[in-house]
């Protein structure tokens, strides 16, 4: 809090992972197969910020921004094909160090509670689709995305309900959201 009106918060998301792939095909009249086996080891971080006021006892606003998240892997593929009678047997293996940056974006929102117990909340946010990047495999993967806005509005009621005898307090909420997907049609 750096104000009675005014919040703000920093956070870090750090992202560590593995993703393993592998496809195999037995051709048994011949005895012919196919492995091919693809593993990553992934890695990232980014960072976000925001800042909360309070116009009044009923209205707040905020803003809020998140950095591109960079996320390295370490990939490793490994493809064999063997065809014992006729005593094939072929391996290709690759290593590759692959990098992913999905976008930044940044949005704002506002909270209005017209009684006690309810709320009327909507927020607008951008994503900078257009900025992302990928290679897989040492390739660089085009993605032809396109900027995206999106929106949401929602209400929360603050009920107390009578559950095994018991006065519980809980929210109700209902909502919509307008969420494009970042391909070009």
């Amino acid at each position: 809090t750096l104000s009675r009106r005014l919040s703000a918060g920093l956070g870090f998301r750090v992202l560590r992972g593995e993703i393993e792939r592998t496809i195999t095909e037995t051709f048994a009249a011949d005895g012919v197969l196919f492995d091919d086996s693809r593993r990553q080891t992934l890695s990232g971080i980014c960072w976000n910020a925001g800042f909360t006021y309070a116009f009044s006892a009923r209205i707040s606003g905020g803003l809020v921004f998140q950095s591109p998240l960079v996320k390295k892997a370490s990939s490793r593929s490994l493809s064999e094909y063997r065809a014992p009678a006729a005593g094939t047997d072929i391996r290709i293996s690759a290593d590759e160090k692959d990098r992913y940056e999905q976008p930044w974006n940044a949005g704002a929102g506002i909270s209005w509670r017209p009684a006690e117990n309810l709320r009327i909340v909507s927020d607008v946010r951008f994503y900078k689709w257009s900025s992302y990047e990928a290679s897989y495999f040492g390739e660089p993967e085009k993605r032809d995305f396109r900027d995206v806005w999106t929106a949401a509005a929602g209400i929360e009621y603050m009920g107390t309900y009578r559950l095994f005898g018991r006065n519980v307090r809980s929210p109700l909420r209902i909502g919509a959201a307008l969420d494009p997907q970042p391909l070009r049609a």
